[in-house]
């Protein structure tokens, strides 16, 4: 198919995002949602609409639309069922078309079930497991699931011309490589609500005598960190330089499985412990375990890696320059937007 596919997409709400959130978003690819929306707008003709301006305007009796596309977070500030019922409509009024769901939600246990799934023809999820059988779906629906992730934020992309202005002076954040490091370990980062596997990593490494750079920052709505690791949010750029003085950054689970750091850490090419759970998910980018990351099966496991490692330099630098070369190659969104295009052609 040599004409560009025009897009029809639903965009996240976000009307009650804060203003600098909203700010973001309309000008820059990032966060959630930016790697798959920089690669669908690096490849389609996408038109771009919320749900609201979607049903004003009845778009769905259009007749220039090859593809719809969904944002699972048309209506993030309902409950599940009626979020799942705005997909279902939004899907069904569309007719003769591939019907496409995009699944930007953090944890990857997180996806819709059967009803949602049966009334779209592919659903792209960030970091969704390896193993499909983890999901209670109905192994046509499995066929339909493909793999996506979120953006490095250290990378900023511009959405449009205004943000292009701007882009001479929000550049993309690089420290100077240390090899002198200063910190044995860092991470950084929220306690969250849904697990401990921070505080319990940090703590045990602390009891072991091990050099920590880091800790955890308070949140409305998880239990406030023990006193020892309470540590103050550091600035991007402190962030970034704390990652480059650590001999061994961590990263450790957070509300989903994969995070921004493990991007971050790749980009900036340094060392990286990673907790387990990465070892489950399907990524777009080909990581390979003692190649690109180091993980770990139980907290006893960790120390013992933490003391090789940190006495082990040749063998840290080495995984930390094939993580970098990975992701500068690997990294990119117009070549993911390539690959989605290979798979929705395959419906027109």
């Amino acid at each position: 198919m040599n004409k560009k596919i025009s897009v029809l997409y639903i965009k996240p709400d976000f009307s009650n995002a804060s203003f600098k959130s909203r700010f973001i978003y309309n000008n820059f690819f990032t966060g959630q949602e930016g790697y798959f929306e920089e690669a669908l707008f690096s490849v389609f003709d996408v038109t771009n609409v919320d749900f609201y301006e979607f049903q004003k305007k009845q778009l769905w009796n259009a007749k220039k639309f090859d593809v719809l596309v969904v944002n699972y977070k048309i209506a993030d500030k309902y409950k599940i069922n009626e979020r799942d019922n705005m997909l279902i409509n939004a899907a069904q009024k569309v007719k003769d078309i591939p019907k496409v769901l995009f699944i930007p939600s953090a944890r990857a246990e997180d996806i819709p079930d059967n009803k949602v799934f049966d009334v779209y023809d592919l659903v792209f999820k960030r970091e969704h497991f390896k193993d499909l059988d983890r999901y209670n779906l109905s192994e046509k629906n499995k066929q339909k699931l493909h793999t996506t992730m979120l953006s490095c934020l250290f990378l900023p992309h511009p959405r449009n011309s205004f943000a292009k202005l701007l882009m001479p002076f929000i550049k993309p954040l690089s420290i100077p490589y240390r090899e002198d490091k200063q910190y044995d370990i860092f991470f950084s980062g929220v306690r969250v609500r849904r697990n401990n596997i921070r505080a319990q990593v940090l703590q045990k490494l602390l009891r072991e005598g091990f050099k920590i750079y880091g800790g955890l920052q308070a949140t409305p709505d998880a239990p406030k960190p023990p006193r020892e690791l309470l540590f103050p949010r550091l600035s991007k750029k402190e962030y970034a330089k704390a990652m480059r003085n650590a001999k061994i950054n961590l990263a450790l689970d957070g509300i989903g499985e994969f995070t921004f750091r493990h991007l971050e850490i790749w980009y900036l090419g340094e060392f990286m412990i990673s907790s387990p759970s990465i070892k489950d998910l399907a990524l777009p980018l080909p990581v390979k375990e003692d190649v690109h990351y180091v993980s770990y099966n139980s907290l006893e496991e960790l120390v013992e890696k933490v003391r090789f490692y940190l006495h082990n330099e040749d063998s840290r630098r080495k995984i930390a320059l094939a993580g970098k070369r990975m992701f500068d190659k690997y990294y990119n969104p117009y070549q993911h937007g390539i690959e989605i295009r290979q798979i929705i052609e395959k419906l027109l």
